[in-house]
């Protein structure tokens, strides 16, 4: 049934996606996008816009702020944003030197939505001036650069202050000159992907500034800075256009996209050229339809890394294989779409942008595909893994651990990373390297191999105190915690007592396991589940201390039973009779709150198809598996949910 469930949210086409609607920023940026850019002129453009204020107006918390994402707290740079692109729908905004019909009211915004906004408007303008300032610190911090650039790039650019590192010559230099090359390839690609935009759309701001803007004109009329400024932003320009995937995008991201439009079209770039047009195609397709008559962005694409996951957790299950109908268009799919490189990206179309996480996931689905796969299918999946392996094995850097883009030099410390190491480095990770290993011993990597005991030793560096290691891309312990064991029971390494007395580096590694066990075992409530909260990457006392959920609950039974843990244990037992008694009648399971996080303390989002089937499925089967019932299974014609009721 979990199973069926789970073939039922595929696309036509054989994908997985799954929807991520993240907070008012990413729509607010595209109504600003087709506001400052003149696309609002274009057909149909209106209608975008009013569909999207619908559903806006919807994401506010009662103190009148806008939140980043369902149950957090109000933020200021959201609400600021959120405020500025109303007042734009409603023709509030003066257009400057912009012409005045980019500027001019909505016409199709109704009588009772113009009532909504306004009264959105005077709530949130009120929040700004009275409302008491977040808890978090790096919840205060995060969209802040954006929130001052965006804001003062609409408004006469009177919020903004001169930063003279965001300047376009230096970025422009930062491409060319040696030194300055490689300090900028250190930074996070996040920040780097958009920093040419950015650039451009600050000088711009500054320049329409009313207290700034006299110094730059006066630059201007230098010819030597006039002539380098132009230089600089030619120089930016072209990376941008170089820099757009094939799918139109950048980044698979909106927000990329809509800031890179934005700079082309500050750099003159008219709005029929190719990269434009192409890039708002991509925007576009990523607009979702909500449930209550509005529109929202999906914050980002994620089909090739949701596809691998459900190729994975499909060919898991005993009696199906890479040559059923259900899943080789799937298996198609992911290997139309390796890199040049041999990595892959998390979202189809940006070969440009592939990650070792990314392709540790994909590697473990083709590997699964590889066993029962037969002809050419078979030819082309061990060409795939392959490349991918040689990928990877490029990317582990010299302490053993794995980043998910660049191999960056900052070293990563046990625990909740600050917002500011995570947003200007790509910071290596436990529960990434953890996803490698797991892929590489998917391949018959051994721990005789050099990569696997680099990987295990940074492992034993990062374990935290409590036992746990902390997870960068899904808040809290548990899950990074779940990553390791499984990578050390893909390898061999059993929860028993340790064989490896004569190697030292295994018998550590089994040693960080039972700990790790024991953390598990700890932290499980009463109910027989697992959870955790976002609270435990702003304080490690609440490590694995949640009300129970399926999502952390499936993961967990999932890593204790690769681990070698015995499926007739009180722990495993009552771990599954909860997750039995979770799945609603229909053969699924719901779980929609924000765990999965983009900066941790900071950003956090619901990744429902994991609720929904792919995690679930997989403890099901593992626990079936382990108890010798996978026969049954076959039998029954894959519904490892129903033997499980059984058993």
């Amino acid at each position: 049934m979990a199973l069926a469930r789970l073939l039922e949210r595929r696309s036509p086409e054989g994908t997985w996606e799954d929807p991520c609607d993240l907070y008012a920023f990413c729509g607010s940026l595209y109504i600003i996008m087709l506001r400052t850019t003149g696309l609002i002129e274009q057909q149909g453009a209106a209608r975008e816009e009013c569909l999207l204020v619908r559903h806006i107006v919807k994401q506010v918390n009662p103190d009148g702020g806008f939140y980043k994402f369902p149950g957090s707290p109000s933020c200021k740079n959201v609400t600021r944003v959120a405020v500025v692109t109303l007042r734009l729908v409603l023709g509030e905004v003066a257009p400057d030197t912009r012409p005045a019909s980019w500027y001019r009211p909505n016409e199709g915004i109704d009588e009772d939505l113009e009532r909504q906004v306004r009264a959105t408007i005077a709530r949130a303008e009120h929040f700004l001036k009275h409302g008491k300032p977040e808890t978090w610190r790096a919840f205060r911090r995060d969209h802040k650069l954006l929130a001052d650039l965006v804001v003062a790039y609409v408004d006469h650019g009177r919020a903004l202050r001169p930063a003279p590192l965001l300047a376009p010559e230096l970025w422009a230099a930062a491409e060319r000159w040696r030194l300055l090359a490689a300090a900028h390839r250190q930074l996070n690609r996040m920040v780097r992907k958009a920093m040419p935009a950015v650039a451009i759309l600050y000088r711009s701001a500054l320049q329409r500034s009313r207290l700034w803007g006299w110094p730059l004109r006066l630059l201007r009329r230098l010819k030597t800075f006039r002539r380098w400024h132009e230089s600089s932003v030619q120089e930016l320009t072209r990376r941008i256009r170089t820099q757009q995937d094939q799918c139109g995008g950048w980044f698979y991201s909106p927000i990329h996209t809509a800031l890179n439009i934005m700079g082309l079209r500050e750099a003159g770039i008219p709005v029929d050229a190719s990269s434009i047009v192409a890039a708002l195609d991509y925007l576009r397709g990523m607009v979702r339809q909500t449930g209550e008559g509005g529109t929202f962005v999906n914050a980002v694409g994620s089909d090739l890394w949701n596809t691998s996951r459900g190729v994975y957790a499909y060919l898991s299950v005993s009696g199906h294989g890479a040559m059923d109908d259900e899943i080789l268009p799937s298996i198609e799919f992911v290997l139309r779409w390796q890199g040049a490189d041999g990595g892959y990206a998390y979202a189809s179309g940006c070969r440009s942008d592939p990650d070792s996480d990314s392709t540790g996931s994909v590697l473990r689905g083709l590997a699964a595909a590889a066993r029962t796969a037969r002809g050419p299918l078979k030819l082309k999946i061990d060409r795939a893994l392959q490349r991918a392996r040689t990928y990877l094995m490029e990317r582990q850097n010299r302490r053993g651990g794995f980043s998910i883009w660049d191999n960056a030099f900052v070293r990563c410390r046990p625990g909740p990373c600050a917002l500011l190491q995570q947003a200007l480095f790509d910071v290596a990770s436990a529960d990434v390297t953890a996803r490698v290993l797991e892929a590489l011993a998917e391949l018959g990597f051994t721990t005789d191999d050099q990569p696997v005991r680099g990987a295990l030793r940074f492992l034993l560096n990062t374990q935290c105190r409590n036992g746990a290691w902390w997870a960068r891309w899904w808040a809290g312990y548990i899950a990074g915690t779940d990553d390791v064991l499984r990578a050390y029971g893909k390898l061999g390494l059993g929860c028993g007592p340790s064989p490896c007395t004569d190697d030292r580096l295994l018998a550590r590694s089994h040693e960080a396991m039972v700990k790790a066990i024991a953390f598990l075992v700890q932290h499980q409530n009463d109910d027989g589940g697992w959870g955790e909260t976002i609270r435990a990457d702003r304080d490690a006392r609440y490590a694995g201390v949640g009300p129970s959920n399926p999502v952390h609950t499936a993961h967990t039974l999932s890593a204790l039973l690769a681990c070698g843990h015995r499926f007739d244990t009180p722990v495993i037992r009552s771990g599954i009779e909860y997750l039995l008694g979770a799945m609603a009648p229909g053969g699924r399971w719901e779980y929609n709150e924000a765990t999965f996080t983009i900066f941790a303390q900071a950003l956090y989002y619901p990744y429902r198809l994991m609720a929904t089937g792919l995690l679930p499925l997989h403890a099901l089967t593992d626990y079936l598996r382990a108890s010798g019932a996978e026969e049954q299974v076959a039998r029954q014609g894959g519904t490892p949910s129903a033997v499980a009721h059984e058993r």
